[in-house]
């Protein structure tokens, strides 16, 4: 990825973070959290291998709520990075 596509990607992933759009799926997603959580506690004959689904299911939902801290996390290390490295290549005649 160049650096302009970096810095384009954040921009735009920092805006969606930011957006109703995003705060409204989040809303969404973590009462759909709780009502799975709560189902879990109300169905004494729940088989383990239901229950570790649906714990999975939990997990996958909240790695899915923290994504788009995580892309500009990765993103802006990437871009430090890369920075870091532009003027030793310069000087090296790159």
């Amino acid at each position: 990825m160049t650096d302009k596509d970096a810095q384009r990607l954040y921009k735009e992933l920092a805006a969606f973070s930011k957006s109703r759009a995003w705060a409204y799926m989040r809303e969404i997603m973590e009462k759909e959290i709780v009502i799975a959580a709560k189902g879990m506690g109300g169905n004494p004959t729940m088989t383990i291998e239901e229950i570790h689904f649906r714990r999975g299911s939990i997990w996958t939902a909240e790695q899915l709520l923290e994504m788009p801290e995580k892309l500009l996390s990765r993103l802006e290390t990437d871009l430090v990075l890369q920075a870091a490295n532009s003027p030793a290549k310069a000087g090296h005649g790159e």
